[in-house]
Order: structure tokens, then C-alpha cells, then sequence
């Protein structure tokens, strides 16, 4: 089902309301197959966990999968016309479990998010079934209005910063649900959004969601199989604002990251051209600093 056959107004609504929205059935089976033959053939490693050094942009074999209008348009309900692409994509494929543990992936965010907005998404197309499968994807509800619980934010409860206080409204959990993906949908979630990967279903009870940091002591016989290797493709995008200049600062100064950058291309002028039919605007930031740091003094 593509954007165009949905309510977009409601939509927004629901993504505004909960911090995700899941897209049922965005691909259909055949292109899924092709979509995970892609990725096992650029996963040629031994080791149970790979991911993309570089970005899906630059990767001709995923490129036309991150510029598909069916993604893009979803995107656009939700930021607006204007989204822009930043290097943060990659795909993976894993054979074994993945770590666990909730989180956000918002950087460099002091606003209350009780009151502001954080204009920043991070997608996934996903390749297999976890309704009845093990290795999906878990959020908490609602949690792009509340922040991450931890001793920096309960000082702002009583302590001014050059950022405000927190309202206490921020200080909530918001309900814990694995999200019901399927080979073929498409999931988009604020960075704001507190969620964890390689989610548990219990064989028992399918539909119990459990905190992830309780999940790694679940015995293996009582937990739901994956559906075979788990391949998703992951991508961001953002609109014009000043939470994503501070994200893509952050992120291009990581040096943690610089050896990955070095692997993208997506200022190729081919790259640049599609991504201009696409309305897609472009920011070169993280591939010109990994760039620098491999030039002499």
C-alpha cells in the first residue's frame, strides 16, 4: 500500500500522536526477494552481524530502494515538502542476536520534548516476519514527547540550564509494544522515539512485550525463532531546522564514524542529480570532514 492510498491527514496524526507510524505492505514479495538478495550479496562477511560501511546512497544496488517515492513520500507526510538526506543510512544483516536496551537516537536535543518538535526520522524496510517471529522492532508509545529517564534529566527538573527547565508531563514512559512488521512494510519513527532492535516474542505469549533489558535472559526453548537472516534497510532524513544542524554536527564530528564515511560518495554528480528529481536536498558534511582527516597537515 502506497502513501497515496492512505489517509495522509490521519496519517500525520498518528505519527504525531505515538512517535511511529508502520506502513502495511509498502513491497510486495517479489520485490522484497530481490531487496534481501541484494543485501546477503553485499554481506559477504562470516561474522553474525554486518553492516554497511559507507551509505545506502552510495551503494548502487540499494540506492533505488532509499529514493523509491513510496519511502519518499511517506517521508514528505511527515516532515513536509522539504527532507533532506545527511549520509546516516546503512543496512543490516544478521545471522545471530543483536544487542538490546532502549534508547533514543536524538543528538545534541535539550529542547523539552513535551513542547517542541524534533523534525528527524529514521526508517526501516523490513524483510521478514516478526508477528510470529523473534528480532522486530520495539518502541514505547508516544515517547518522542517524553524524555530518556536518566540522571542528566532529572536535574532539569530542579536545576535551570541554559536550555530551560523539564516540565514533569516530559517524565513518562509511554506503553512498550513490538511493532507487528512484516516482509514488505515500512516503519519511520522519530529520533526522539524510545525503542530497542532483535525485540523477544515469547512462544507462550506472543504478544507480551517485555522490557529489553530482562529479554537477554530469556531461555532460547521458550523464545519464538528469527525468520531467517534478519535484513532491514535503515535510512534518516530531516527537514531544514536547528535540531538538524545540531544532529549533523554531531554526527560529523564523531570520529568514531570518520572510517565509515570515507566509503560514501553520494556527492557523485549522478547521486546528486537523482536525488534533485527526487526533491531530496542533500548535506555533505560528514563525508568532507572524514575527507579532511585523511589529508595532510
Amino acid at each position: 500500500m502506497t502513501i497515496n492510498e492512505m489517509d495522509t491527514a490521519e496519517v500525520l496524526a498518528n505519527y504525531q500522536r505515538d512517535g511511529y507510524i508502520l506502513l502495511k505492505k509498502v513491497f510486495d514479495s517479489a520485490e522484497i526477494a530481490d531487496f534481501k538478495s541484494r543485501i546477503a550479496n553485499l554481506a559477504t562477511s562470516d561474522a553474525e552481524a554486518v553492516s554497511l560501511q559507507g551509505d545506502a546512497l552510495s551503494e548502487v544496488s540499494l540506492r533505488s530502494i532509499l529514493l523509491d517515492d513510496r519511502i519518499l513520500d511517506a517521508v514528505k507526510v511527515i516532515l513536509g515538502p522539504r527532507i533532506v538526506y545527511f549520509g546516516d543510512s546503512s543496512y543490516r544483516y544478521d545471522l545471530g542476536e543483536g544487542s538490546r536496551g532502549y534508547h533514543k537516537d536524538s543528538l545534541d536535543d535539550f529542547e523539552d520534548p513535551s513542547s517542541t518538535e524534533y523534525p528527524i526520522v529514521r526508517l526501516g524496510v523490513y524483510m521478514q516476519d516478526h508477528v510470529s517471529h523473534s528480532g522486530g522492532l520495539k518502541v514505547r508509545r508516544g515517547s518522542h514527547k517524553h524524555v530518556f529517564i536518566g540522571r542528566s534529566s532529572l536535574k532539569r527538573l530542579f536545576s535551570p540550564n541554559p536550555h530551560g527547565f523539564l516540565k514533569l508531563a516530559s517524565f513518562r514512559l509511554g506503553r512498550s509494544i513490538n511493532l507487528d512488521t512484516e516482509a514488505g512494510d515500512l516503519a519511520i519513527w522519530s529520533l526522539r522515539t524510545i525503542h530497542s532492535g532483535h525485540a523477544v516474542r515469547l512462544k507462550m505469549f506472543p504478544k507480551l512485550c517485555i522490557n529489553p533489558r530482562f529479554e537477554k535472559y530469556i531461555p532460547k526453548a521458550w523464545a519464538l525463532p528469527y525468520d531467517g537472516p534478519r535484513s532491514i534497510l535503515f535510512g534518516a532524513f530531516g527537514a531544514p531546522s536547528e535540531c538538524l544542524e545540531g544532529y549533523i554536527k554531531n554526527r560529523a564530528e564523531d570520529s568514531s564514524n570518520r572510517e565509515r564515511w570515507k566509503r560514501s560518495h553520494y556527492d557523485d554528480p549522478a547521486i546528486v542529480d537523482a536525488c534533485s528529481q527526487k526533491g531530496v536536498e542533500l548535506r555533505f558534511d560528514v563525508m568532507e570532514l572524514s575527507r579532511k582527516s585523511q589529508s595532510p597537515d
